[in-house]
C-alpha cells in the first residue's frame, strides 16, 4: 500500500520554508520599539501567505483547512502588526511550522 500526501498548492514545500524563515523568532522592530520596521517586517510575512493562499488547488479537499489556517494566520498577523505583540508573531511562525511539518 503506498501511502501520497498531497500538497494543495504550488511549490508549498519550499514556499511554507520561505515564510518561517520571514517569522524569525526575532522580528525586528519589536524589540527595538522601531514601528516602522516592525511594520516592514511582518509585512512580508503577510504577503508570503497571501501568495500561499491564491495558490491553494480548491479541488482538494485538504485546501480548504489549508485556507483557514492561512487566512486565521493573516488575521493574527495584522493583530499582532496593530499591537505590535511579540507572542502573536510566536503564535503565527508556530502554526506555520506545524503546516511544514505537516
Amino acid at each position: 500500500m503506498k501511502l501520497i500526501i498531497q500538497i494543495p498548492c504550488y511549490n508549498e514545500a519550499e514556499t511554507l520554508e520561505i515564510a518561517l524563515n520571514d517569522l524569525p523568532k526575532h522580528i525586528d522592530g519589536i524589540d527595538e520599539k522601531d514601528i516602522a520596521k516592525a511594520n516592514t517586517n511582518i509585512k512580508k510575512a503577510e504577503r508570503i501567505i497571501l501568495e500561499l493562499q491564491s495558490t491553494l488547488n480548491e479541488k482538494y479537499e485538504v485546501a480548504k483547512d489549508f485556507n483557514a489556517v492561512y487566512s486565521y494566520v493573516k488575521r493574527r498577523l495584522l493583530e499582532a502588526n496593530l499591537s505590535k505583540n511579540k507572542e502573536i508573531l510566536e503564535e503565527c511562525a508556530g502554526h506555520m511550522r506545524t503546516m511544514r511539518d505537516t
